[in-house]
């Protein structure tokens, strides 16, 4: 994704341990991501935001993403305000 005309990637490897409760693996959860999506919770909201003004193959060739990509970027969105109105 491009920064101020500069490549960027945010790239970091979630933790995981076994739980001696449980027994099984646990992954930490980190507050700007959401299970193994490949985009920022920041990001997504502003795919969605763009998806306002433009086609979701527009938006997804503006921001060298997927179609789906921002379509689940644009379903995040839709039902975050339908839990908080």
């Amino acid at each position: 994704m491009p920064e101020l005309g500069l490549p960027v990637a945010l790239v970091y490897a979630m933790r995981r341990v076994n739980c001696s409760w449980c027994g099984r693996v646990k992954v930490e959860k980190v507050p700007w991501a959401d299970g193994q999506r490949p985009v920022t919770k920041a990001f997504a909201r502003m795919l969605a935001g763009w998806a306002q003004r433009l086609s979701g193959t527009e938006t997804a060739s503006a921001f060298g993403v997927s179609r789906e990509c921002v379509h689940r970027s644009v379903a995040m969105a839709v039902r975050w305000g339908r839990e908080h109105v």
